[in-house]
């Protein structure tokens, strides 16, 4: 039998001998100063981004039994504002005596990914319910156990736009149904806004001039929208310095483009610089080129 099964089979005999009728969920029990609640990170957890990553005490402060319901969807706040909201996935009851506590491990997931995730030294506050988003994706891994990084990814899709197509499982089904559905709740696409067919140095060529000679050298990138997009393409020297900005958000069409740049030792010195071609806010294109024959002629030596 499964830890879930006991508990409700213990919350119901629980209920059935002590007149406890039907429950509450923990915003009423709140609302209704009927509980205390306390939350911490779950010290040993295997993993403390997600799965059974937190530990939530409730103390029945009424003089009544009560079976309060930790709900799918809500987000625990951190009292240290480094760490990240925790979205609980799973739902949970707490039969508790009148003046009694009962401490429980809880499924959550972060949901903000550039924070950090909690330690068992991390405490939160009841917090609130998610939004609709969330709590959406929260009773869609519940109801298909995806207590795993997939799950995870999906989350942040929803709380930090993580990009649809990184959200990876071995269950190739699964991960589509998956990546179809946050698609559907975010309206973020399931696919790049581009595919990268081609990033090729070509030949470089000397050009004469009268008072010296120039060189040059030409990238082009090959690459597919999917939709109507905006393209930046910007030169960086070595020292991670903006020296040429080519395209600035420049609306694209969907379909095939190419984009070429060519930088001279006319206007710049001779050097390696770092070409980076960005679509929209999210996916860039990296290339290095080298610009000088000197340097060419070292690096195929």
């Amino acid at each position: 039998m499964k830890s879930v099964t006991k508990m409700f089979v213990v919350a119901t005999l629980l209920a059935a001998q002590t007149g406890l009728t039907s429950g509450i969920n923990l915003e009423q029990a709140l609302q209704q100063k009927k509980v205390s609640f306390s939350a911490k990170g779950k010290a040993g957890a295997a993993n403390s981004h997600y799965g059974k990553c937190l530990q939530v005490t409730l103390r029945n402060q009424s003089p009544h039994p009560l079976n309060v319901s930790l709900e799918v969807g809500r987000l625990l706040v951190p009292k240290d504002s480094n760490v990240q909201n925790m979205l609980v996935i799973r739902p949970i009851d707490f039969v508790l005596m009148p003046g009694k506590e009962l401490t429980q491990d809880v499924y959550a997931m972060c949901a903000q990914r550039h924070d950090a995730s909690p330690s068992s030294s991390t405490d939160f506050s009841s917090g609130r319910m998610g939004n609709d988003k969330l709590q959406k994706i929260a009773r869609f891994i519940d109801k298909h156990h995806l207590h795993n990084a997939a799950g995870q990814a999906a989350v942040w899709s929803v709380s930090d736009r993580k990009p649809v197509w990184e959200i990876s499982m071995s269950d190739t089904a699964m991960q589509n149904k998956l990546r179809s559905y946050v698609a559907s709740v975010t309206g973020l696409p399931m696919k790049p806004p581009f595919s990268r067919e081609i990033s090729s140095l070509q030949a470089i060529h000397p050009e004469e001039y009268t008072d010296a000679a120039v060189y040059k050298t030409t990238c082009s990138f090959e690459y597919s929208l999917v939709s109507a997009s905006s393209v930046s393409l910007k030169v960086y020297n070595r020292d991670n310095c903006l020296v040429k900005e080519v395209l600035c958000n420049q609306p694209m069409y969907a379909g095939k483009t190419i984009t070429k740049v060519t930088l001279s030792t006319r206007e710049l010195p001779a050097g390696i610089y770092r070409l980076v071609l960005s679509i929209g806010n999210e996916q860039t294109i990296t290339q290095n080129v080298v610009l000088g024959r000197e340097l060419l002629d070292a690096q195929e030596e």
